[in-house]
Protein backbone atom coordinates (compact mmCIF):
# COMPACT_ATOMS: atom_id res chain seq x y z
CA UNK A 1 0.00 0.00 0.00
CA UNK A 2 1.10 3.57 -0.52
CA UNK A 3 2.01 6.44 1.69
CA UNK A 4 0.03 9.60 0.89
CA UNK A 5 0.64 13.22 1.67
CA UNK A 6 -1.67 15.65 3.40
CA UNK A 7 -3.59 18.01 1.13
CA UNK A 8 -6.10 20.16 3.02
CA UNK A 9 -7.42 20.88 6.49
CA UNK A 10 -11.10 21.66 6.80
CA UNK A 11 -13.37 21.88 9.83
CA UNK A 12 -10.97 19.85 12.02
CA UNK A 13 -10.82 16.96 9.53
CA UNK A 14 -8.07 16.24 7.02
CA UNK A 15 -9.45 15.93 3.49
CA UNK A 16 -7.81 13.68 0.90
CA UNK A 17 -8.45 13.86 -2.79
CA UNK A 18 -10.31 10.54 -2.71
CA UNK A 19 -14.07 10.25 -3.25
CA UNK A 20 -14.74 10.15 0.47
CA UNK A 21 -16.35 12.80 2.64
CA UNK A 22 -14.31 14.28 5.53
CA UNK A 23 -16.65 12.67 8.07
CA UNK A 24 -16.48 9.22 6.49
CA UNK A 25 -12.72 9.52 6.18
CA UNK A 26 -12.20 10.35 9.83
CA UNK A 27 -14.31 7.34 10.87
CA UNK A 28 -12.22 4.93 8.78
CA UNK A 29 -8.89 6.25 10.05
CA UNK A 30 -6.73 5.20 12.98
CA UNK A 31 -4.66 8.04 14.47
CA UNK A 32 -1.31 7.28 16.11
CA UNK A 33 1.39 9.01 18.11
CA UNK A 34 4.18 7.95 20.42
CA UNK A 35 5.96 9.11 23.55
CA UNK A 36 9.46 8.22 24.62
CA UNK A 37 11.50 7.61 21.47
CA UNK A 38 14.47 9.59 22.80
CA UNK A 39 14.81 8.76 26.54
CA UNK A 40 17.65 6.73 27.98
CA UNK A 41 15.28 4.50 29.94
CA UNK A 42 12.21 2.38 29.34
CA UNK A 43 9.65 2.20 27.23
CA UNK A 44 8.57 3.75 23.95
CA UNK A 45 4.81 4.13 24.31
CA UNK A 46 2.21 4.32 21.53
CA UNK A 47 -1.34 5.68 21.69
CA UNK A 48 -3.99 4.92 19.06
CA UNK A 49 -7.40 6.56 18.57
CA UNK A 50 -10.36 5.86 16.32
CA UNK A 51 -13.40 8.15 16.11
CA UNK A 52 -16.66 6.20 16.19
CA UNK A 53 -19.24 9.00 16.03
CA UNK A 54 -19.59 11.34 13.06
CA UNK A 55 -21.36 13.95 15.21
CA UNK A 56 -18.45 14.99 17.44
CA UNK A 57 -18.60 18.81 17.31
CA UNK A 58 -15.47 20.64 16.23
CA UNK A 59 -15.29 22.62 19.49
CA UNK A 60 -14.73 19.36 21.39
CA UNK A 61 -11.23 19.20 19.90
CA UNK A 62 -10.19 22.75 20.81
CA UNK A 63 -8.51 21.73 24.09
CA UNK A 64 -6.32 19.10 22.46
CA UNK A 65 -2.77 19.85 21.38
CA UNK A 66 0.64 18.22 21.22
CA UNK A 67 1.01 16.60 24.66
CA UNK A 68 4.46 18.18 25.09
CA UNK A 69 2.88 21.65 24.92
CA UNK A 70 0.35 20.90 27.66
CA UNK A 71 0.96 21.03 31.39
CA UNK A 72 1.00 17.73 33.23
CA UNK A 73 -2.26 18.65 34.96
CA UNK A 74 -3.95 19.44 31.63
CA UNK A 75 -2.70 16.20 30.08
CA UNK A 76 -4.13 14.23 32.98
CA UNK A 77 -7.48 16.01 32.63
CA UNK A 78 -7.69 15.36 28.90
CA UNK A 79 -6.58 11.77 29.39
CA UNK A 80 -9.65 11.21 31.58
CA UNK A 81 -11.83 12.98 29.02
CA UNK A 82 -10.67 10.54 26.33
CA UNK A 83 -11.21 7.46 28.48
CA UNK A 84 -14.70 8.58 29.48
CA UNK A 85 -15.89 9.37 25.94
CA UNK A 86 -17.65 6.47 24.19
CA UNK A 87 -17.41 8.28 20.84
CA UNK A 88 -13.80 7.12 20.57
CA UNK A 89 -12.04 3.76 20.66
CA UNK A 90 -8.50 3.83 21.99
CA UNK A 91 -5.62 1.73 23.24
CA UNK A 92 -1.96 2.01 24.06
CA UNK A 93 1.01 -0.33 24.00
CA UNK A 94 4.74 -0.13 24.51
CA UNK A 95 8.07 -1.73 23.68
CA UNK A 96 10.50 -2.21 26.53
CA UNK A 97 14.15 -1.21 26.79
CA UNK A 98 15.17 -4.80 26.02
CA UNK A 99 13.07 -4.76 22.85
CA UNK A 100 14.56 -1.41 21.84
CA UNK A 101 18.10 -2.72 22.40
CA UNK A 102 17.34 -5.91 20.47
CA UNK A 103 15.43 -4.50 17.49
CA UNK A 104 16.33 -0.79 17.39
CA UNK A 105 13.93 2.06 18.13
CA UNK A 106 12.17 2.04 14.73
CA UNK A 107 11.36 -1.68 14.77
CA UNK A 108 10.44 -1.52 18.45
CA UNK A 109 8.03 1.32 17.76
CA UNK A 110 6.57 -0.60 14.82
CA UNK A 111 5.86 -3.55 17.13
CA UNK A 112 4.20 -1.27 19.69
CA UNK A 113 2.02 0.35 16.99
CA UNK A 114 0.81 -3.02 15.70
CA UNK A 115 0.16 -4.24 19.24
CA UNK A 116 -1.86 -1.11 20.08
CA UNK A 117 -3.92 -1.33 16.87
CA UNK A 118 -4.66 -5.00 17.51
CA UNK A 119 -5.67 -4.29 21.11
CA UNK A 120 -7.98 -1.40 20.20
CA UNK A 121 -9.74 -3.20 17.34
CA UNK A 122 -10.14 -6.40 19.36
CA UNK A 123 -11.88 -4.43 22.09
CA UNK A 124 -13.93 -2.36 19.66
CA UNK A 125 -15.15 -5.38 17.70
CA UNK A 126 -15.56 -7.58 20.80
CA UNK A 127 -13.27 -10.17 19.24
CA UNK A 128 -10.84 -12.34 21.18
CA UNK A 129 -8.06 -13.20 18.76
CA UNK A 130 -4.39 -13.95 19.34
CA UNK A 131 -1.91 -11.29 18.31
CA UNK A 132 -0.44 -11.83 14.82
CA UNK A 133 0.02 -9.81 11.66
CA UNK A 134 -2.64 -11.85 9.88
CA UNK A 135 -5.11 -11.33 12.72
CA UNK A 136 -4.43 -7.58 12.86
CA UNK A 137 -4.99 -7.28 9.09
CA UNK A 138 -8.30 -9.11 9.50
CA UNK A 139 -9.34 -6.74 12.28
CA UNK A 140 -8.51 -3.74 10.09
CA UNK A 141 -10.72 -5.12 7.35
CA UNK A 142 -13.57 -5.94 9.74
CA UNK A 143 -13.47 -2.42 11.17
CA UNK A 144 -13.41 -0.86 7.70
CA UNK A 145 -10.12 0.95 8.29
CA UNK A 146 -8.71 2.44 5.10
CA UNK A 147 -6.06 4.78 6.50
CA UNK A 148 -3.57 5.07 9.35
CA UNK A 149 -2.48 8.60 10.22
CA UNK A 150 0.83 8.95 12.08
CA UNK A 151 2.55 11.99 13.55
CA UNK A 152 5.93 12.80 12.03
CA UNK A 153 7.50 11.71 8.75
CA UNK A 154 8.07 8.00 9.30
CA UNK A 155 5.66 5.16 8.48
CA UNK A 156 7.64 2.65 10.59
CA UNK A 157 6.93 0.13 7.85
CA UNK A 158 3.30 -0.15 8.96
CA UNK A 159 2.06 0.30 5.39
CA UNK A 160 3.96 -2.81 4.30
CA UNK A 161 3.41 -4.88 7.44
CA UNK A 162 -0.35 -4.31 7.63
CA UNK A 163 -0.98 -3.65 3.92
CA UNK A 164 -2.82 -0.41 4.61
CA UNK A 165 -2.31 3.14 3.43
CA UNK A 166 -0.29 5.20 5.91
CA UNK A 167 -0.32 8.99 6.02
CA UNK A 168 2.40 10.90 7.87
CA UNK A 169 2.06 14.51 9.02
CA UNK A 170 4.90 16.59 10.45
CA UNK A 171 3.62 18.27 13.63
CA UNK A 172 0.47 16.19 13.30
CA UNK A 173 0.09 16.19 17.07
CA UNK A 174 -0.51 19.96 16.84
CA UNK A 175 -2.48 19.98 13.59
CA UNK A 176 -4.74 16.94 13.80
CA UNK A 177 -6.78 16.75 17.02
CA UNK A 178 -7.20 12.99 16.94
CA UNK A 179 -3.41 12.59 16.76
CA UNK A 180 -3.20 15.00 19.70
CA UNK A 181 -5.49 12.64 21.61
CA UNK A 182 -3.23 9.70 20.76
CA UNK A 183 -0.24 11.77 21.88
CA UNK A 184 -1.85 12.40 25.27
CA UNK A 185 -2.66 8.71 25.72
CA UNK A 186 0.92 7.73 24.94
CA UNK A 187 2.55 10.33 27.17
CA UNK A 188 0.31 10.02 30.21
CA UNK A 189 0.52 6.23 30.29
CA UNK A 190 4.31 6.37 29.93
CA UNK A 191 4.74 9.11 32.55
CA UNK A 192 2.60 7.20 35.04
CA UNK A 193 4.68 4.11 34.50
CA UNK A 194 7.96 5.99 35.02
CA UNK A 195 6.66 7.55 38.25
CA UNK A 196 5.81 4.07 39.51
CA UNK A 197 9.26 2.77 38.59
CA UNK A 198 10.87 5.72 40.40
CA UNK A 199 9.82 4.10 43.68
CA UNK A 200 11.63 0.91 42.71
CA UNK A 201 14.74 2.71 41.46
CA UNK A 202 14.83 5.94 43.51
CA UNK A 203 18.41 6.96 42.78
CA UNK A 204 17.72 7.95 39.16
CA UNK A 205 14.94 10.54 39.59
CA UNK A 206 12.62 8.96 37.02
CA UNK A 207 9.65 10.80 38.52
CA UNK A 208 11.22 14.08 37.42
CA UNK A 209 12.77 13.48 33.99
CA UNK A 210 10.77 10.34 32.96
CA UNK A 211 13.95 8.71 31.66
CA UNK A 212 15.11 11.54 29.39
CA UNK A 213 18.81 12.37 29.21
CA UNK A 214 18.99 15.27 31.65
CA UNK A 215 22.25 16.19 33.35
CA UNK A 216 20.97 14.75 36.63
CA UNK A 217 19.98 11.49 34.98
CA UNK A 218 23.33 11.09 33.22
CA UNK A 219 25.18 11.78 36.48
CA UNK A 220 23.01 9.19 38.26
CA UNK A 221 23.88 6.58 35.63
CA UNK A 222 27.59 7.28 36.04
CA UNK A 223 27.31 7.17 39.84
CA UNK A 224 25.05 4.13 40.17
CA UNK A 225 25.40 2.26 36.92
CA UNK A 226 22.40 1.29 34.79
CA UNK A 227 19.24 -0.38 36.06
CA UNK A 228 17.07 -2.90 34.13
CA UNK A 229 15.01 -0.04 32.71
CA UNK A 230 17.90 1.55 30.85
CA UNK A 231 18.41 1.20 27.10
CA UNK A 232 21.97 -0.04 26.93
CA UNK A 233 22.37 1.03 23.32
CA UNK A 234 21.38 4.57 24.32
CA UNK A 235 23.70 4.91 27.32
CA UNK A 236 26.81 3.23 25.93
CA UNK A 237 28.68 6.52 25.49
CA UNK A 238 27.76 7.60 29.01
CA UNK A 239 29.23 4.39 30.44
CA UNK A 240 32.23 4.41 28.06
CA UNK A 241 33.09 8.09 27.44
CA UNK A 242 36.63 7.22 26.42
CA UNK A 243 35.51 5.25 23.33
Amino acid sequence: MSQINIIHFYSNFWVASACQSPIMRVMTTIYIDEAGRGPLAWPVSVGVIMQLDENVPSDFFLSFDDSKKLTEKKREELYDVILDDSRFAYAWAYSSAKQIDKHGIIKAQQKAIIKAIHRMLSQHLWVSIAMSLTATKQLLQQAGISLISIDGNHTFGIDKKLEVTVETTIKGDSLIPQISMASILAKVTRDRYMKKQAKKYPCYGFEQHKGYGTKKHREAIVANGPCPLHRMTFIYNILHPWN
